[in-house]
Formats: C-alpha cells, structure tokens, sequence
C-alpha cells in the first residue's frame, strides 16, 4: 500500500486525547482489499490526497477526502435494563450527526482558504453502542472531512500539508448533545502522486486520488 508522508505532515499529528464527554474519534480506519470497513481494521497513521486534475472517469467522486472513522463510546447506559430483561437490538447509544472539521497549518492555525468557512461541519450517521461491561461500544462513521470546495482551495493556495481537526457531535437517547474529543488527522497534498499510467500497482484504491495509486490510463 502506498503511503506519502513528510516530516512536517507528521508533526501535525496532535493524535487524539481522551475527550471528557465518553465518546472518542479512535482513527481513520484502513478497508481491506474489497474496501470494506470494519472496527476491527487497522488505523491509518497519515492520509495522502492528490489534487490532481483527472478525468472523472477515473475519479468519480471528484477531488475529495472521505475517512471512515472509527468511534468509542465509554458511556454507561443510563437505563440499564433491569436483570433478566433482554437487551434490545439494536443495542441502545448514541447517534453521530455531524463532524466539525478545522483545517490545521503545521503551527496548529486554521487554514485561510480563499474565503470558505474554516471550521465548517460535514454530515455523518452512525449509531455508537453504550459501553458494556466494561468494553466500550465501538461503530464505523463514514465521513467527508474534505470535500471537493476545499481540496480545491487547497490545490490553489499550493498547501502540501494539512491537519485536520475532527471532533464528532452527537445526541443521546434524551436529546442532548454530546461533543467527542478532538482527533487530529495528518494529510499530505500532492499533484499527481497517486496516479499512474503503465507502472504496477499494488493496491487498487479505494477512494481514487487518496491513499492508494489509481491507473489512470485512458
């Protein structure tokens, strides 16, 4: 698997801290060879996304960075049910709904970027279980953090490194919000460094343009 990463990308890396509310951003998880995701799955250490002007052939979902995150919920079930009554499936949580993203410089100062809001907030939808027995509760949140505005931006104002800070928002079963800690993700940005056209690839990527080369042959 191909892996970009620079010194000052990793120096970006604030990881995750523990987050007071119970619920935590683990990672960026890595699919496996079918790109499937699962919680089990390796954590990607530094993500890579190529700006590159490509075909939307080869690039159906356009210049972007979508993460696939892994989530922990420490939370007790604050109804636990009474012994002997069966426990409900799907098992009682919390929902992620959004995730708040601020696109970092290496001194940990938000991004200017050409006027677009940073920070800004990107959709998810996932359901963290409640801790049990003292194992945390643990779901896969598909997200965006990057979308095609601001890779874009990116590939204009020439940034080649970029933190971003993820915190995930949620409400309980009662309605009330509860803020995730803050996850810092490294990203390097390149031109043209994942596509390819002749050499072999290892790895067929599952997000084109992140990560892995794609082929991006005619």
């Amino acid at each position: 698997m191909t892996r970009w990463a620079v010194g000052a990308v990793l120096a970006l890396c604030g990881c995750s801290g523990a987050g007071p509310s119970g619920l935590v951003i683990e990672g960026v998880l890595v699919p496996d060879d079918t790109c499937a995701v699962s919680i089990d799955r390796p954590l990607l250490g530094t993500g890579t996304l190529d700006v590159v002007d490509v075909p939307a052939t080869v690039r159906p979902a356009g210049v972007r960075y979508a993460a696939p995150l892994r989530m922990a919920s420490y939370l007790a079930d604050p109804h636990t049910p009474a012994l002997g009554v069966p426990v409900e499936d799907p098992p009682r949580g919390v929902t992620l709904e959004q995730i708040e993203v601020e696109l970092r410089d290496a001194s940990g100062l938000p991004l200017a970027l050409g006027g677009l809001p940073n920070p800004y907030v990107v959709p998810t939808g996932a359901r963290v279980p409640y801790a049990a027995s003292g194992t945390p509760g643990r779901a896969v949140a598909g997200s965006v953090p990057i979308p095609a505005g601001y890779a874009a931006a990116l590939a204009t104002a020439e940034i080649r490194t970029v933190a971003a800070a993820l915190t995930g928002v949620a409400v309980d079963e009662e309605g009330t919000t509860i803020r995730s800690n803050t996850y810092v993700f490294p990203l390097a940005i390149c031109v043209g460094c994942l596509f390819t056209c002749g050499s072999p690839i290892a790895r067929i990527a599952c997000e084109p343009g992140q990560d892995d080369v794609t082929s991006s042959c005619p």
